[in-house]
């Protein structure tokens, strides 16, 4: 039997491919990529670093990068660090991404294929990772017309 050297993908980063592509994963890393600005101090500082950065952390540059933290975006007390940490990073994430959706309207583009409805790469890309869908001669409507955008049409699901 022949093996195959099948390497999956990363879209964002994240280990993802055709074959397993998850929506609600990749609606996450894209909102995470893409909207940090629309993101509060506490949940910049919980979402981005793979460490809780708190001003009792046993690791000098944690202490260190929290000082800088609490100077550019104001402070964040460590007990709320530690309780958004309770059920792990990855569902803050995508916590977040769920409030971003639900309450910021109009600056928050979701850019879907209009082909496979799947996630492009960015909120302006007009060819699709996916499924090579291009709809680049449509450049006049900056992604009003796509049915998916929340800015432009039945919004998201």
């Amino acid at each position: 039997m022949a093996t195959s050297k099948h390497s999956m993908k990363t879209y964002l980063g994240v280990p993802m491919d055709v074959d397993h592509y998850d929506d609600s994963t990749a609606l996450t890393e894209y909102v995470w990529r893409h909207y940090l600005h629309l993101m509060t101090a506490h949940e910049k500082r919980v979402g981005i670093y793979s460490v809780p950065i708190v001003s009792d952390s046993p690791m000098e540059k944690a202490r260190r990068l929290h000082q800088m933290l609490e100077e550019r975006d104001g402070h964040v007390p460590d007990a709320d660090v530690h309780d958004a940490l309770k059920l792990g990073i990855p569902a803050f994430r995508t916590r977040t991404m769920q409030r971003l959706l639900s309450e910021v309207t109009g600056d928050l583009i979701i850019n879907r294929c209009i082909a496979c409805q799947r996630l492009t790469r960015t909120p302006v890309a007009r060819q699709c990772t996916w499924c090579g869908a291009s709809w680049h001669a449509n450049h006049s409507d900056n992604g009003t017309n796509n049915p998916m955008n929340p800015s432009g049409g039945s919004g998201v699901s």
